[in-house]
């Protein structure tokens, strides 16, 4: 230890800090006068005399896994390098760094890294420190907030020996030092101004704000924790609206939820914690009588990211994603020193978010600090890239930590009035390498574009195909887009989709549903096709959902023309129950209607029965349910049965024993289907149309795993049928 210093009992101390303080009160008191505008005015005075004297050297102190190291980024060298295990944050205080490790309190020399002090910590945490050219004062803690905690400020000159101490049962925050004064934040709202010996000669309290933190920066001194004041007579006030103030707006959304300060009032955290690689950098901008930032910048750190961000509008300027994990940060004129875990330093442009190559410091770091120099590293990174470039390799970057970051990218991007942004956010919301959460963020903003129309035909025309290794697009996210905008064009695209077995399951509901507000009549048809050959089959929620809609947008856009399919889905038994019921509201509104405009005219003579037959079936066994849509092929115009409803010993019409016998002739063969196909499916629906001679002529098979063993089976086979059109059935296959 290269200085010794004598120290006086705890309680020496605390007996001479109840007789000190040239003020009435005393040190801490409650009856000293606080916001007291003549003191204040003689304290600025006092440190605008003795000008900014911080080192102008711009040096790096890093903190690696076992040591401490500071390197001169200017000269382009290591100062010095000394064994530190287990240690905090390094605080750049003046001529010093100071840290705590191994229950040690630690001032090195900023220059040689020689000791300055080393001090027991007496079970106290390090709160803070700061410095001038002459002293340095370090807080330590035993507790946070107000009340009564018992907490220690000792004050060293710049070689390292005791000028004095002040102890009491408050509770200290991050102290600076100005003009040989020393500004201490205490109980939450306080900031004293300790001169020689720890008298306090002013005090601001401020009564809508924290006060945890101060530091001094280019000749003035500021404090705060959710914003941040300048001590000057504006801050006599005692208010935010009155002082030299600022505070951050538009941050809510920011990855991580950065506070604008870290808790003052909290022990400085251990050098691997994450708060280095989380948080909020910034710096005053000097003159002018209200309080800005430097640039009119706030950077927001986090992990790998750091975003841009306009400090009076809150509007993002850029983003950037760095190689590694920032570990320590400071604002200069031309933007944002960083360090990396790497152990690189380079400069961010304030203005375009690029950065060129930085500098080494040697070895890996796990946190840094630095000293108030500016400095770059000499040339410069690829301003070309917009701020939707930017925002999208953010989105993209394959990082499981910043999920936080690529979401708020995508919110970001979404801001963007650019056709192209949709062509990224169909993009990310498609790609499933991507976290569902981001994703997911892509989608919910996709569907609210109104722009990018184009871009979200051209992604219809893909499908999802294992042969081809292809991924389908965000169909139900397009569809709602689609919707919105009444963009009729994208009908025939939604309805291929619709079509498509491999069209995931999640995405029907928003599909049939655009469909439906579109209003489109050639949907009609693969509505009806589509709720015809799903309704029976095993519940689930979202297919559920879809077959709901489904049977809404084929009463609402066809009409009483399908009455037929929607009584047939109503008066099944088989129908999914809550498909049944949607079945059963829409059946019952169309008669009405029906009746309604029945009533509002002259009904036509009568000419005797009605021929039935054509749209039922004899009632029958089996589990076979009808599905429309695919009727209509070749040798009339086809009719949509629904097998198991119509008059027994119509010879039009199969029943539904008739296919049981069909299909049972053949099951031994079809089960075998099921047991070999991939994923050994316990069931499969066949969905066919069969001519008026008993021909099978289309085949549809769902899952799409079987159809290549199935469908030749079916095709193969002939039902008994006597003069009737062209008619589809389904039958469900079952292990």
């Amino acid at each position: 230890m290269t200085a010794v210093r004598g120290k006086l009992s705890l309680a020496l101390v605390v007996v001479l800090a109840g007789c000190g303080g040239a003020i009435s009160g005393g040190r801490f008191h409650s009856r000293f006068p606080d916001n007291q505008a003549p003191a204040i005015r003689s304290v600025v005075s006092r440190v605008s005399s003795a000008g900014s004297d911080a080192d102008t050297r711009a040096i790096v102190v890093g903190v690696a896994r076992d040591r401490v190291v500071a390197y001169d980024l200017a000269a382009g060298r290591q100062l010095w390098t000394r064994p530190a295990s287990g240690s905090s944050v390094p605080i750049v205080a003046g001529p010093m760094v100071v840290l705590s490790a191994g229950g040690r309190i630690l001032g090195l020399d900023l220059a040689s890294g020689a000791e300055r002090f080393d001090e027991a910590d007496e079970g106290l945490s390090l709160v803070g420190a700061g410095g001038d050219a002459s002293r340095v004062a370090v807080a330590l803690s035993a507790g946070s907030g107000a009340g009564g905690s018992r907490s220690v400020l000792r004050v060293y000159s710049a070689s390292g020996g005791s000028i004095w101490e002040v102890s009491g049962e408050h509770a200290f925050g991050r102290p600076a030092v100005a003009g040989g004064l020393v500004f201490l934040p205490w109980d939450q709202q306080n900031l004293s101004v300790l001169d020689r010996g720890g008298d306090e000669i002013a005090r601001v309290r401020i009564g809508d704000d924290v006060v945890a933190h101060a530091f001094s920066d280019r000749g003035a001194v500021y404090f705060g924790e959710r914003g941040v004041f300048r001590f000057d007579e504006r801050a006599a006030s005692g208010s935010r609206t009155s002082a030299s103030y600022y505070a951050p707006t538009g941050r809510e959304d920011l990855p991580g939820a950065p506070r604008f300060m870290p808790q003052g009032y909290r022990a400085v955290p251990a050098a691997t914690s994450a708060e280095s690689s989380l948080h909020l950098a910034w710096r005053p901008a000097t003159g002018g009588e209200g309080l800005a930032l430097d640039g009119d910048t706030l950077y927001a750190i986090f992990f790998r990211a750091v975003l841009g961000i306009d400090a009076r509008s809150g509007d993002l300027k850029w983003a950037y994603v760095h190689p590694r994990d920032i570990v320590g940060t400071r604002v200069v004129s031309g933007g944002l020193l960083v360090a990396c875990r790497g152990g690189t330093v380079t400069l961010i442009d304030r203005d375009s978010g690029t950065a060129p190559r930085g500098v080494s410091v040697g070895q890996p770091l796990v946190s840094a600090a630095f000293t108030g120099g500016d400095w770059s590293p000499g040339g410069s990174g690829d301003a070309s890239s917009t701020l939707g470039d930017q925002l999208l390799a953010l989105a993209r970057v394959s990082d499981a930590r910043l999920v936080p970051a690529r979401r708020f990218a995508v919110r970001r991007l979404a801001r963007l009035d650019d056709s192209a942004v949709t062509e990224h956010l169909i993009a990310i919301a498609g790609d499933p390498a991507i976290p569902p959460q981001v994703r997911q963020e892509a989608g919910t903003a996709l569907a609210a574009r109104t722009s990018g129309i184009e871009h979200m035909l051209a992604a219809l025309e893909q499908h999802r195909s294992f042969l081809r290794n292809t991924s389908g697009p965000p169909v139900g996210y397009i569809a709602r887009a689609l919707a919105a905008a009444g963009a009729r064009e994208g009908v025939p695209g939604l309805i291929a989709h619709l079509q498509d077995p491999s069209t995931p399951v999640e995405a029907m509901p928003d599909i049939v549903q655009a469909l439906r507000t579109l209003g489109d009549r050639a949907a009609v048809e693969p509505i009806r096709s589509f709720l015809l050959l799903y309704h029976a089959e095993a519940p689930d929620e979202m297919l559920g959902n879809a077959l709901t809609v489904a049977v809404e947008a084929l009463a609402r856009l066809g009409g009483a023309d399908e009455l037929p399919v929607i009584r047939a889905v109503a008066e099944a038994p088989w129908t999914l129950l809550p498909v049944r019921q949607a079945a059963q509201v829409q059946l019952a509104a169309l008669e009405r209607a029906a009746a309604t405009a029945a009533a509002a005219q002259q009904p036509p003579p009568q000419q005797g029965g009605a021929e039935g037959g054509d749209t039922t079936a004899p009632a029958g066994g089996g589990e076979q349910a009808g599905a429309g849509g695919e009727a209509g092929g070749e040798g009339g115009e086809g009719v949509v049965i629904e097998a198991g409803t119509g008059p027994a010993g119509d010879p039009r019409v199969l029943t539904g024993a008739q296919l049981d016998a069909a299909f049972l002739e053949q099951r031994p063969i079809l089960v075998r289907c099921l047991g070999s196909a991939p994923g050994r499916p316990l069931s499969a629906r066949v969905t066919f149309v069969v001519t008026g001679e008993g021909v099978v002529q289309r085949v549809l098979v769902h899952p799409e795993s079987v159809r290549a063993c199935v469908e030749p089976i079916v095709r193969g086979m002939t039902f008994p049928l006597e003069g009737s059109r062209t008619q589809q059935y389904s039958y469900t296959i079952r292990r």
